[in-house]
């Protein structure tokens, strides 16, 4: 079955898909019928938070891009899907999850109905979706292995382990027992003295957005705090394309028009300023924080350390299970965190161009756990990119000597 419902409206693939005949077989959907196959695989199954059709039609949306979807049906009934978008990696046309970077805890959307889907369905489905996209290889980065208790089907097909890592801690028995297990003394004397240092500039309140003109607003100062913190860092800015703000701009304000709480934005706010913004997911009993920053001009008082505790404290209140710092290995969060969550890839080849590529992947995979893994070479890494980033500051000229 091939493009089953290109170019039909959602309601007209959802009949088609109704009377599709075989036992287990692939299609390759586009458009509104893709994200029709997410939302109905999703009634009654799981997905990750990046994998939810709202995230991608605001992925899409903001790209103007159309949908991509391979999936497995039952009899006509849908079982999995498969979110893609074609990009290029190495000058070569490549599939890979919706969002990049800024998609992480990939979870295919999977029914609970599905059972073992053996490994050679999976195949079919992506050689089918790989002649149908044009692309060389499938790169399927950061996967959970397991959500809301169902194995990542995807784990049947080669796979290796990512480069980094994703740090949680439970918050079982409550903000007292996660305190206790956390040197819960020295957290709340460090959380006075935070407080105290904020109380010259009037104190302090925390804020989520609940209209779009907060949305608008603690985005923008997100934007603003990352372009100063990748600087010093000697990062490229993954948030400047006004794509991507444009995309998570739509994905909160459809999260509050929705109400389902999918979705936040939180915040310290010092007066009229924003001193430091994260941006959450919930699923699965799981808050799980998307991205942060701080606003340098407060680090005095360091608002975002004070943003996670009053957030921890938040999620317990609100019965969740899990608070997930998300991909990367920092101090800031092994200081909370006592769960390592292991993410796996796919590079899953469809052309001679694709083993190549995917030979590559994985090769430049376990060299960046090599490194990140050895704490001396990593921090040696780390110095020589904010050293470049310290040249290329010094050595920029200034407005006077531009003109």
């Amino acid at each position: 079955m091939v493009d089953l419902v290109r170019g039909l409206s959602g309601t007209e693939a959802a009949a088609t898909l109704k009377v599709a005949r075989g036992m287990i077989q692939p299609a390759l959907l586009t458009g509104r019928a893709a994200l029709e196959l997410v939302r109905q695989v999703s009634r009654n199954g799981i997905a990750g938070s990046c994998q939810q059709a709202d995230w991608l039609d605001a992925w899409h949306g903001a790209h103007s891009t159309e949908p991509a979807v391979a999936g497995l049906l039952r009899h006509g009934e849908p079982l999995f899907a498969l979110p893609l978008e074609v990009v290029r990696a190495k000058g070569m046309p490549v599939a890979r999850y919706p969002g990049g970077r800024h998609a992480n805890a990939n979870f295919p959307v999977v029914a609970r109905t599905a059972g073992t889907i053996p490994s050679l369905e999976f195949k079919a489905m992506l050689r089918m979706a790989g002649r149908q996209l044009g692309v060389h290889a499938l790169l399927l980065e950061r996967q959970l292995r397991e959500l809301g208790g169902i194995a990542n089907p995807l784990l049947s097909l080669p796979h290796g382990d990512s480069p980094n890592i994703a740090l949680a801690l439970s918050l079982e028995g409550g903000f007292e027992q996660v305190l206790s297990r956390h040197n819960g003394k020295r957290r709340k004397k460090k959380f006075r003295n935070q407080q105290r240092r904020l109380e010259p500039q009037g104190g302090y309140v925390t804020v989520r957005a609940e209209t779009a003109a907060d949305v608008d607003a603690m985005l923008g100062a997100f934007f603003a705090m990352k372009v100063d913190r990748f600087a010093q860092a000697g990062i490229g800015d993954g948030f400047a394309a006004q794509e991507v703000k444009l995309f998570f701009a739509r994905l909160f304000v459809a999260s509050l028009e929705a109400g389902d709480g999918r979705f936040e934005l939180n915040a310290i706010r010092v007066g009229e300023v924003f001193a430091a913004v994260t941006g959450s997911s919930v699923l699965d009993e799981r808050m799980t924080v998307e991205f942060g920053a701080i606003d340098s001009a407060f680090d005095f008082a360091s608002p975002g350390d004070l943003l996670f505790y009053l957030s921890i404290e938040d999620a317990c209140a609100r019965g969740l299970r899990h608070f997930d710092f998300g991909v990367g290995d920092e101090i800031y969060k092994r200081n909370w965190c006592e769960i390592e969550t292991a993410h796996f890839d796919n590079a899953i080849a469809l052309s001679p161009l694709g083993s190549a590529l995917a030979m590559a992947f994985h090769a430049r995979a376990r060299a960046v756990r090599f490194v990140k893994g050895n704490p001396r070479l990593w921090a040696l890494v780390k110095a020589v990119r904010a050293g470049k980033a310290t040249e290329k500051t010094t050595a920029a000229p200034s407005s006077d000597d531009a003109n």
